[in-house]
């Protein structure tokens, strides 16, 4: 076990207790020392004392109740008590791989990154494995996937902690999507290992996303003129165009209007 401590923020709204207890446990058993700050958000205080109860049994290092609404306003709260050179995310229904933390780490230590993601397993509600996810790997094709998708799984990244003082979480339900985008700077680098590090769990449970952008079209239109390659740009407007059919056709939310 390496002497670093790494700061790992969870929010909380009307979890799954037994989903909740085995992605607390997975980051107990990690092989570097952590931090986990688990912040209750969007509860009343009846719900708010049996997750702090539950929570106690799991000797979770911090429990913070947020006053606002939102996962982004909550990971906005939370990050104020966190003191870690380097920040993790996780959901409160996944599992991270025993060494996810680890790697994560030493990759960054070595490397001048600011947040890094990992590949992922899917699992369902009986933590069998369904399906396996790929995330790009340099900071180059990160920041070209952007222009029409997410080029991290949100809760398996870790962040620098400058990074996150410089960015904070946007105010939109897509705040991951939308921090990534909004962050895109050639004096920010992204990245993933392409290893199968965390375990997001798909369940019946879990809220719609229909609500949730999933593309960010100002943005997207502004990445492409950005781009100096004539072929490029009408490579990434094919496929800005083929993510706006599959929007619709799926009844996902674009919005037109932010400008990030």
């Amino acid at each position: 076990m390496t002497e670093v401590t790494i700061d790992i923020l969870i929010p909380i709204y009307k979890s799954n207790k037994e989903y909740l207890r085995s992605s607390i446990l997975s980051l107990k058993n990690q092989t570097t020392k952590n931090n986990i700050i688990c912040i209750l958000n969007g509860m009343d205080n009846n719900q708010n004392e049996k997750y702090k109860k539950l929570l106690k049994e799991l000797n979770v290092d911090l429990v913070v109740e947020c006053p606002f609404n939102g996962v982004a306003e909550s990971l906005n709260y939370g990050f104020a008590f966190t003191r870690s050179e380097f920040i993790a995310r996780q959901d409160d229904d996944d599992i991270s791989h025993p060494e996810r933390l680890y790697l994560q780490y030493q990759y960054m230590k070595k490397n001048s990154v600011d947040v890094l993601g990992t590949n992922i397993k899917v699992i369902n509600h009986s933590g069998k494995i369904i399906g396996k996810r790929e995330y790009p790997q340099t900071d180059h094709i990160c920041k070209q996937n952007l222009i029409h998708k997410t080029c991290f799984a949100h809760p398996s990244v870790m962040m620098r902690r400058q990074f996150m003082i410089n960015n904070p979480y946007p105010s939109t339900k897509s705040e991951d999507y939308a921090l990534w985008l909004k962050a895109n700077t050639n004096y920010v680098k992204y990245a993933n290992l392409p290893i199968y590090l965390y375990s997001w769990r798909r369940h019946p449970n879990q809220a719609s996303n229909k609500s949730i952008p999933y593309l960010y079209l100002k943005k997207s239109i502004s990445l492409i003129k950005k781009e100096n390659s004539l072929n490029l740009k009408i490579c990434f407007v094919f496929l800005l165009l083929m993510r706006i059919l599959i929007c619709l056709i799926k009844g996902r939310k674009i919005d037109i209007k932010t400008t990030l």
